[in-house]
């Protein structure tokens, strides 16, 4: 599966009510009423006609008085007899929406000062209503104020979506709804519960449908007779982190907050969501996915999250399912898959090559504790500077390490991996001391738990091999980081030179670098070399999120499991915002506004599009993207170059070409995304072996967004002439044999109307 336990924490946000004074409330009843019917209300702010006291004073007011330097006296006889006058007026235009809505009405607000208005609880059907009354100007929702959050979403922007000015229109997802295709779901959990902020009740559930897809019908429906995840609590979790609900410590029962948060959350906490159980352990069987690609499709979601392996031969394996999924109006995120025992080097491996679907790696959220994650030897004498600020990482289900200042360090030179199948580690062996251990040999769990048992206070497992490890910790209690190999050898060898004197370190626990490259994210170049995968990156180290009854009902896990449904999540706020944009275009979207720089899993390198593709999702400003870029159906399946297609040729926001001799060129078409006019300047950030040009370099959009074709204004005898899309060619010439080189081009709106966008070009060969 697309997910291994392993580190970094969680993903989180904070909710809270609209944070507005309540002044008492009135109830207006109409001459008859009627009972409602039973439909989800959510908080809404009606405004009147009249203007607010500040208006009407600035309207009384003479110009001398109305200076920048003059403030208003709210408190004069003037401003009370204006106020009594806005009382009148209210009062008479909630008698009238009262009448209208043939029921009592009591505004849980009124507002004065900056506006006449009042906020009351209504159905969507009924805000509709009484937007047509006398006196009524607008009727808007009210959304929320957000406290600060923990990890995922707001590291990618998710709470900028949700929390927005009122002049904007956000989401927390309302009105979409995720298909999650995994191992089943929890039906009791707080996460799928009917939160009716979001408004959902019993007659508008958020999950709307589970099934077990290990059986079907003859009608294909997938009948089988479990959908609750009985296995690693892997489809819970994943569900949960696209979709789950807010939680706080009052959820029942309530997630493990890390401390100095206060809730966790989903990336979209207000889609609704549909499981399908594909997975009856960690192996899924092929007819139970293809049941489940086959039943989402039927049921019309919005999304689909397949954080499973597959997609090698995407125009005749699984994935070719997924083609019909994209189709069908459906965004399919998967995830980019994780190294194993038999994929242990991560390059060259990356998973779901179908240019159809959204295809996602795994990189690290910028989690922060108090101090710097720093492990060095302090004594005895002054010890060697290869042994000082060495960088650690916690393992996924350990606990928090306490700071530690000249604690003793020891190895078991009896049994240096304290497996037990290798003598295992005495009793007393590491007594108040942190225990150094190499990796390999056994799990991490028992080194752990060994150290544990041998009294050891915190362990340290240095790897076996270059390059950082993230530790899957899940099953022991004892504070757990790994560090590099070159550190741990460093510390073996000052203790060898210290020896019988036993060094001692000082440790602060660590924090996380965000925008990391994670170890065991698979990666390109994929098998499909016209196309570079993965396409995205988001957060997938140390996740916290709902899990099964067998992990209580929360857990951390990592793996491109886990960054697959923060794109999911993505889709699905996208999707809420611009419904009418294709699948193709809601990932262009999140592709083309992605956060291009970040570091290789050496914490040092910077990352290519081969490990992460366009960057790091930044779903905030997705939905603002100045164009998108579509492709269809017949075009994604013609490109298959089984049967001769080319899938250089596809409308993707990347471009390929491993055998470019000479020159070799692409044409992509971007769409105008906006109602506005808007002026775009290309400029290639070029590398010394390899000349990218994109023509034209300068061009407009002028036509209003998904309007291209013009409807005649009166006495219009010709329609003018309007821009709504632009062919780009895009030529790349070596200027020297390229074993492969990655370009980044750039596009920049003249008036900041917009936000850049890039667009990354991989090229191979020779002049």
């Amino acid at each position: 599966m697309g997910g291994k336990q392993i580190r970094v924490r969680a993903l989180a946000s904070a909710i809270s009510i609209a944070l507005i004074g309540v002044l008492p409330s009135v109830a207006f009843s109409a001459e008859s009423t009627k009972t409602q019917a039973a439909e989800p209300t959510e908080s809404y702010i009606i405004r009147f006609a009249e203007g607010g006291l500040l208006a009407q004073l600035r309207d009384t007011q003479t110009t001398a008085s109305t200076q920048p330097s003059t403030r208003p006296n709210l408190n004069s006889a003037a401003a009370a007899a204006l106020r009594a006058q806005i009382e009148q007026s209210q009062t008479q235009t909630l008698a009238l929406i009262a009448s209208r809505l043939t029921r009592s009405v009591a505004p849980t607000h009124r507002f004065q000062v900056t506006l006449s208005g009042a906020a009351m609880p209504l159905t969507e059907a009924e805000a509709d209503a009484i937007r047509t009354i006398p006196g009524v100007v607008s009727v808007q929702k009210a959304g929320f104020e957000h406290l600060d959050t923990f990890a995922g979403p707001p590291f990618i922007g998710a709470n900028l979506v949700w929390d927005v000015p009122p002049s904007v229109v956000g989401t927390r997802g309302q009105g979409v709804v995720l298909g999650g295709i995994d191992g089943g779901t929890r039906l009791g959990h707080p996460s799928f519960a009917n939160d009716p902020s979001c408004g959902f009740s019993a007659g508008n559930p958020k999950q709307l449908s589970a099934v077990d897809c290990s059986v079907t019908n003859g009608s294909g429906q997938c009948t089988g007779p479990d959908p609750e995840d009985q296995s690693v609590g892997h489809g819970v979790h994943t569900a949960s982190t696209a979709a789950g609900n807010t939680l706080t410590a009052a959820s029942v029962p309530p997630p493990p907050i890390p401390s100095g948060f206060t809730e966790i959350s989903g990336v979209a906490p207000c889609a609704a969501v549909r499981t399908y159980k594909g997975c009856q352990t960690t192996s899924c069987a092929g007819a139970d996915l293809l049941a489940s690609i086959n039943n989402a499709i039927a049921d019309g979601v919005d999304v689909i999250n397949y954080s499973i392996s597959g997609g090698n031969s995407p125009w005749s394996d699984l994935d070719r399912n997924f083609l019909d999924a994209v189709g069908a109006g459906i965004v399919v995120a998967a995830s980019a898959g994780n190294t194993s025992a038999s994929i242990p080097d991560p390059v060259g491996q990356v998973n779901h090559n179908g240019p159809w679907v959204m295809t996602v790696a795994a990189s690290s959220h910028d989690q922060n504790f108090v101090v710097p994650g720093v492990l060095g030897a302090v004594g005895p004498g002054t010890p060697p500077a290869d042994t000082q600020n060495l960088a650690t990482t916690k393992g996924s289900g350990t606990p928090v390490g306490m700071i530690l200042s000249a604690q003793t360090m020891r190895q078991n030179p009896p049994n240096p991996t304290a497996c037990t199948a290798t003598g295992g580690v005495a009793a007393g062996t590491f007594a108040s001391a942190v225990a150094l251990i190499p990796r390999g040999g056994c799990t991490f769990e028992e080194k752990i738990n060994n150290a544990q048992g041998a009294g050891a206070i915190m362990a340290v497992i240095s790897n076996n091999a270059a390059g950082t490890v993230t530790m899957s910790t899940a099953g022991a209690t004892l504070p757990a980081y790994s560090i590099l190999q070159a550190d741990g050898d460093a510390l073996r060898n000052f203790m060898t030179a210290s020896a019988p004197t036993e060094i001692t370190v000082d440790f602060a626990p660590p924090a996380i670098q965000g925008d990391t490259l994670a170890d065991f994210s698979l990666r390109g170049p994929s098998a499909l070399t016209s196309v570079t995968k993965p396409d995205i990156t988001g957060p997938g180290v140390s996740i916290l999120a709902a899990a099964g009854a067998a992990q209580n009902e929360y857990t951390i896990m990592s793996g491109t499991s886990m960054s697959s449904p923060h794109l999911a999540g993505s889709a699905l706020l996208v999707r809420a915002l611009q419904p009418t944009w294709t699948p193709s275009e809601v990932v262009s979207a999140l592709m083309l506004t992605a956060k291009p720089s970040g570091f290789k899993d050496t914490i040092v390198d910077a990352w290519d599009p081969d490990d992460v593709g366009s960057g790091r999702v930044q779903v905030a400003v997705a939905p603002l993207a100045g164009f998108v870029m579509n492709e269809t159906f017949a075009n994604f399946l013609a490109a298959n170059p089984g049967t001769g297609g080319d899938p250089k040729t596809l409308n993707l926001a990347s471009a390929r070409n491993m055998a470019c001799v000479g020159s070799c060129a692409w044409t992509r078409t971007l769409r105008n995304a906006r109602n506005i006019n808007t002026t775009w300047n290309v400029t290639v950030n070029n590398a010394p072996d390899v000349n990218v040009v994109v023509s034209p370099s300068t061009f407009s959009f002028t036509a209003p967004a998904g309007n291209p074709d013009v409807i005649f204004a009166d006495g219009m005898e010709t329609p003018p002439v309007f821009n709504a899309s632009q062919e780009l060619t895009i030529t790349a010439t070596p200027n020297m044999p390229i074993g492969l080189s990655f370009v980044r081009i750039d596009f920049v709106e003249a008036n900041g109307l917009a936000p850049t966008a890039h667009l990354f070009v991989a090229v191979q060969g020779q002049p």
